[in-house]
């Protein structure tokens, strides 16, 4: 008796090739790329609160309109958190809407008011999934969670042109929509 004899045994005719697993992972998460948005965008804008919430819920629409069902927020004050509360407020009517809330790290929010420190919590408890892109801060972790999220979106909404997070998305020629700061 050798120690495989208790595992149990495939048929080679029953395998899958790893190629065609590998290929179907790939076609699985292209296919989940075209339903998904992100939200990038600056902390320090200059028009109001309320003038940019009306404006991020009229682009949620939009998108869920477009065929969107998920959407990612990199968790970001102001404009990403907005955005993200808008995607909360919308799956109460339509449950086939997700939120993947994108964390540069844990503990990103340490720093913030406390009072933004429960908006934060808040929200992060809402959504459907939270995604960690570095287990700690370092200088590359906020390029590394929106190049996460560019990987991982058909569209991007942004609130001003981002430098090179803009610049990688063109590459990659996903849509950007760009919300007027002025």
């Amino acid at each position: 008796m050798t120690m495989t004899d208790n595992i149990p045994q495939v048929q080679d005719s029953n395998m899958i090739p790893l190629p065609d697993v590998m290929n179907a992972a790939r076609n699985t998460e292209q296919s989940r790329r075209l339903h998904r948005c992100s939200f990038i965008g600056m902390k320090g804008i200059t028009r109001s609160e309320a003038e940019t919430r009306k404006d991020i819920d009229a682009l949620v629409r939009e998108a869920i309109a477009d065929g969107f069902t998920t959407f990612i927020t990199g968790m970001s004050c102001g404009f990403e958190m907005w955005a993200g509360e808008a995607v909360i407020r919308f799956r109460r009517d339509n449950p086939s809407i997700h939120l993947i809330a994108a964390v540069p790290f844990p503990g990103f929010e340490g720093r913030w008011s406390a009072n933004m420190q429960i908006e934060y919590n808040e929200l992060l408890r809402a959504a459907d999934v939270v995604r960690y892109l570095s287990p700690s801060y370092s200088s590359d972790a906020y390029q590394r969670r929106e190049k996460w999220m560019i990987d991982h979106s058909a569209r991007i909404i942004t609130i001003a042109d981002c430098g090179k997070s803009i610049d990688y998305a063109r590459m990659l020629e996903v849509p950007i929509v760009t919300l007027a700061v002025a």
